[in-house]
């Protein structure tokens, strides 16, 4: 069987129903490296609050804490009643008792005040709440962060995410998860003899699901642009004996959707290059399935592979200097990487394990290539050093775990499991875990397969 079919396979694999709880932890054991010990106190209500107000902040900090939770190699958490005495003074603000912390080997602590916000003289009245925040690193009594946020009401998951992100980037001067998104695929709609696939976006933490495309066709390798405006992905259509496997673009502001390339034969695996300008992905149209750049100004195509071999699901590396990409130039499908320019440029063999192999994809860092290989008679995934050095195995005898996607700090991979004993009754969904194998949890549960997660930048 050729690599082409067996690649559009492995995505066409489907289930019945999809379903979407928010995530759900599971067990882990303890991290190699000794955690920073962060405290995360309630935060302190300034004024009078509503009921629906005082329901939400205590849902700050329970979304505080489930995030930085994600963390959990770099930070220890303790419960509220173990934080040592913090001094209330000045503008009702805690300040903290450095003194208590750093005996307790605390190295950073954050503290929120709370108000209430009704707003709407001349329209609706609105609950928001303002939050002023400050960090705090232990060791020297230095304010990393002081900074006003306004939670608006009934969205206070995504202003708690801007928070966290905040508070972790002025402890670790980098970017968190917390405000990423996942595009994946599910089947829901799906009915007796009528396969169905559309495209979806969700949190990170698996919330606030929503469809984004409504084809009734089945939709496949869905890619983000880094500014996080365009979606590229393919749809599979059927009607009668003929097949077409198209290239769209969805503008995630504006919600429309165009036709990208429908040349004859594929037109799939799109990525996008670093400064969103063109697209790698596979064409067929000349008999054989090979990388090409799409210039989306211009609409012209560049060959960068040109082989007898089908050359397939390309990713490349965020510096734009290198691409890897699947070929069975080997007699197998197998990881390959090359350089960006002219075709053929440095390609390299760098996978030697499994019978088959799936979905190459780059760490941000571009140092660590992950994806699937059939070892053992299911897929697992796998982490290499872009070097072709380094094999590890992430996953193992957790049914079948396929399309890893590398989070954009480089910390975290989500990626689809089957997570049972018997494939009959096995279910796709969609699992988290760091980049050196600890499963974190499940992002969504039962009710259908989800497949082809995509971690935006």
């Amino acid at each position: 069987m050729k690599l082409l079919i067996c690649s559009i396979c492995l995505i066409l694999l489907s289930g019945s129903l999809f379903g979407q709880t928010g995530f759900i932890r599971m067990g882990v054991g303890k991290a190699d490296l000794e955690a920073d010990r962060i405290a995360i106190p309630i935060p302190l209500k300034v004024g009078n609050f509503s009921v629906p107000q005082s329901m939400a902040i205590k849902e700050i900090y329970e979304i505080l804490v489930e995030d930085f939770s994600y963390y959990k190699k770099d930070f220890e958490i303790l419960a509220p009643d173990r934080l040592p005495y913090m001094h209330i003074k000045r503008s009702n603000f805690f300040e903290p008792d450095y003194k208590s912390l750093s005996r307790r080997n605390f190295s950073y602590t954050f503290h929120l005040r709370v108000k209430s916000l009704v707003l709407g003289k001349n329209g609706p009245k609105t609950q928001d709440i303002k939050v002023d925040a400050r960090v705090y690193r232990v060791r020297d009594k230095k304010l990393l962060l002081e900074k006003e946020f306004v939670i608006s009401s009934g969205k206070i998951r995504k202003g708690v995410h801007g928070i966290g992100n905040d508070i972790y980037t002025s402890i670790k001067n980098k970017q968190s998860i917390f405000n990423s998104k996942i595009l994946f695929v599910s089947d829901q709609g799906s009915q007796r003899g009528h396969q169905i696939k559309e495209l979806f976006i969700m949190d990170f933490d698996g919330r606030n699901s929503r469809q984004l495309s409504r084809h009734n066709a089945v939709v496949v390798s869905p890619a983000i642009s880094h500014n996080r405006e365009m979606i590229a992905y393919t749809v599979i259509k059927k009607s009668g004996r003929k097949k077409t496997v198209d290239l769209y673009m969805h503008n995630l502001r504006t919600g429309r959707m165009r036709l990208l390339s429908n040349r004859p034969g594929i037109n799939s695996g799109a990525v996008f290059t670093p400064d969103d300008k063109s697209l790698l992905l596979t064409l067929s149209y000349s008999g054989n399935a090979e990388i090409y750049q799409l210039n989306l100004k211009n609409k012209r195509i560049t060959p960068l592979t040109k082989h007898y071999s089908d050359d397939v699901d390309p990713s490349i590396s965020r510096d734009g200097r290198m691409y890897t990409f699947l070929s069975n130039r080997s007699g197998r499908a197998d990881v390959y990487t090359a350089k960006m320019g002219k075709a053929e440029s440095g390609v390299k063999r760098i996978s030697y394990v499994g019978k088959f192999n799936a979905t190459p994809r780059y760490s941000p860092n571009g140092k660590y290539i992950a994806f699937s290989s059939w070892v053992d008679n299911r897929f697992d995934i796998y982490r290499i050093n872009s070097s072709g050095t380094g094999l590890v195995r992430l996953t193992k005898n957790f049914g079948s775990n396929e399309d890893p996607s590398f989070s954009n700090d480089g910390q975290f991979i989500v990626f689809t499991s089957q997570r049972v004993l018997s494939r009959t009754k096995a279910i796709q969904n969609l699992y988290i875990m760091d980049k050196d194998g600890e499963i974190l949890g499940r992002l969504t549960k039962g009710f259908g397969n989800c497949i082809s997660p995509r971690w935006t930048h």
